[in-house]
């Protein structure tokens, strides 16, 4: 289910993968619900450290069998027993081509997705100079 208000530059997709996030010494497993360019959201059973700075592992293929694996920092925004949400603040450029293949994947409408990639450079949008 794609989710697009006015508020985000990019699409949410579902999506169930298993994602492994690193924060304060700690290591949480979880599941996604979804996932855009600028973060994930998902359910892990556990309350992260809230505002943590983490680093984020999406796993596409068998967790720890697959040797392609979606890595990210990221700052965990949300945070209860119902679920997280991380944004990302800083992906490197394979990861970043990953993502991009993973929403695109997963997404209901191909065409306003690639529409928002090519409005933007990167994860944010340009500014004018």
């Amino acid at each position: 289910m794609v989710d697009h208000d006015s508020r985000r530059d990019f699409s949410r997709v579902e999506t169930h993968i298993d994602v492994e996030i690193e924060c304060e010494g700690k290591i949480f497993g979880g599941r996604l619900i979804d996932v855009s360019m600028h973060g994930i959201g998902g359910s892990s059973g556990k309350i992260l450290p809230l505002q943590g700075e983490c680093l984020v592992r999406l796993f596409l293929g068998e967790p720890r069998e697959s040797s392609i694996c979606i890595l990210a920092n990221g700052k965990i925004v949300r945070s209860s027993e119902h679920g997280f949400a991380v944004d990302f603040t800083e992906i490197d450029l394979d990861s970043f081509e990953h993502l991009r293949n993973l929403v695109r994947m997963n997404a209901e409408n191909v065409s306003q997705v690639e529409g928002e990639f090519k409005e933007h450079l990167g994860l944010k949008k340009p500014t004018d100079a």
